[in-house]
C-alpha cells in the first residue's frame, strides 16, 4: 500500500517539482541571454568581437543550465533511493549507477567550464 501511495502521489509530485525547477532555470537562462545579447549587439564593438562575446556567454550559460538541471534530477533520484520499493539488489545497483553518472556528469561540466573560462 505504501509503495502504491508513493508511486501514485509522491513520485508524480516530485516529477512536477523537477519540471518546475527546470522551467525556472530555462526561463532565467533565456532572459539572461536575451538581455546580454541585446546589450552586446547595441555596443560599439566590431561584429567579430560581438559574436565572440555572444558565443562565449552562450556556452557558459548552456553549461550552467545543464548543471542546474542535473542538480534537480539528483534530488529526485535521492528521494527514489529512500523508498522501500528500491530495496532489491538489482534496483539498488541501477540507482547507484544513475546517481554516480549524475555526479560524474556534474563534475565533467564543472571541469569543462573551468577549462573554457581559462582560455578566454
Amino acid at each position: 500500500m505504501n509503495a502504491a501511495l508513493w508511486w501514485g502521489l509522491e513520485y508524480p509530485r516530485g516529477l512536477y517539482a523537477l519540471s518546475g525547477e527546470q522551467w525556472r532555470g530555462r526561463r532565467q537562462w533565456l532572459r539572461s541571454g536575451c538581455f546580454h545579447g541585446a546589450t552586446v549587439l547595441r555596443g560599439a564593438a566590431p561584429w567579430p568581437a560581438k559574436l565572440r562575446r555572444l558565443l562565449q556567454r552562450a556556452g557558459a550559460d548552456w553549461i550552467a543550465l545543464c548543471y542546474d538541471d542535473s542538480a534537480a534530477a539528483s534530488i529526485l533520484l535521492d528521494a527514489m533511493s529512500a523508498h522501500p520499493l528500491w530495496r532489491s539488489e538489482a534496483l539498488q545497483s541501477l540507482l547507484a549507477w544513475q546517481l554516480q553518472s549524475q555526479r560524474l556528469w556534474r563534475q565533467g561540466l564543472l571541469r569543462w567550464g573551468r577549462e573554457l573560462s581559462c582560455r578566454c
